[in-house]
C-alpha cells in the first residue's frame, strides 16, 4: 500500500457543504411545520363519570368460590379537534384513553363505538343526563372533518377502577389516531 498524496488533484469541498447544508435546512422546515404549526390541534372540555357496581352471586352449581364483583367507572369526555391544514380532511381512525393512576400505573381503553352506544343507554338509562351534559353528539372513530373545521363530540371510555381511584388520578388523556396525520395526544382536566 502506498500513498500518493503529491500527485493527485484535492477535490473542493463545497458539494458536500452545500448537501449538508440543503438536509440542514429541510429538517428545519420539517421541524417547523410538525412542531410549530400543528396539522392538528384538540382540546378537552367537560368530563363527567358514571360508576357502575355489580355483583354476580355464585348459584347453585358445582362451582364453589366467593361471589363475584366488578366495578366499572365510565369516563365521558368532551373532545374538539381541530384542521389547521386548510388542505386536507382529518379522517379519525381511532380514539384510545389512558389514565395515569395515583401510584403510576397506567391503564388503557379503547372508547366505546357506535353500535355499543344504544346499549349503553338502554343498560344505564341514569347515565343518559351525564352525557347531554358534555356534548350532544358522539366523535366516532372513521368521521372525517372538512380542512379548516373543527369536530366536536364526546367519547366514552370503561375502566375498570372505582371512582375513587379515578378521582385520585394523576392524569388521563385521550389520543386520536388519524389515517394521514400524526396522533393527537388531549389532556383531560382534573
Amino acid at each position: 500500500m502506498t500513498l500518493d498524496g503529491g500527485n493527485t488533484k484535492q477535490r473542493s469541498m463545497l458539494v458536500p457543504i452545500a448537501i449538508a447544508m440543503l438536509i440542514l435546512l429541510a429538517l428545519c422546515f420539517w421541524f417547523a411545520k410538525v412542531a410549530l404549526h400543528p396539522e392538528v390541534t384538540g382540546i378537552a372540555g367537560n368530563v363527567q363519570t358514571f360508576e357502575y357496581h355489580a355483583v354476580y352471586e355464585r348459584g347453585g352449581g358445582v362451582l364453589v368460590g366467593d361471589n363475584q364483583q366488578e366495578t366499572v367507572t365510565y369516563v365521558i369526555a368532551d373532545v374538539m379537534l381541530k384542521d389547521n391544514s386548510q388542505k386536507a380532511p382529518l379522517f379519525v381512525k381511532g380514539i384510545e384513553g389512558t389514565l395515569t393512576m395515583e401510584d403510576g400505573t397506567v391503564m388503557t381503553a379503547n372508547a366505546l363505538e357506535e353500535k355499543d352506544l344504544p346499549r349503553l343507554a338502554a343498560m344505564f338509562p341514569a347515565m343518559k343526563p351525564k352525557v347531554d351534559a358534555v356534548a350532544p353528539a358522539p366523535l366516532l372513530r372513521e368521521s372525517t372533518i372538512a380542512p379548516g373545521a373543527t369536530g366536536h363530540g364526546y367519547v366514552i371510555f370503561a375502566y375498570n377502577v372505582p371512582q375513587s381511584i379515578w378521582d385520585k388520578r394523576k392524569a388521563a388523556d385521550v389520543s386520536i389516531s388519524f389515517y394521514h396525520q400524526e396522533t393527537t395526544k388531549i389532556a383531560l382536566p382534573n
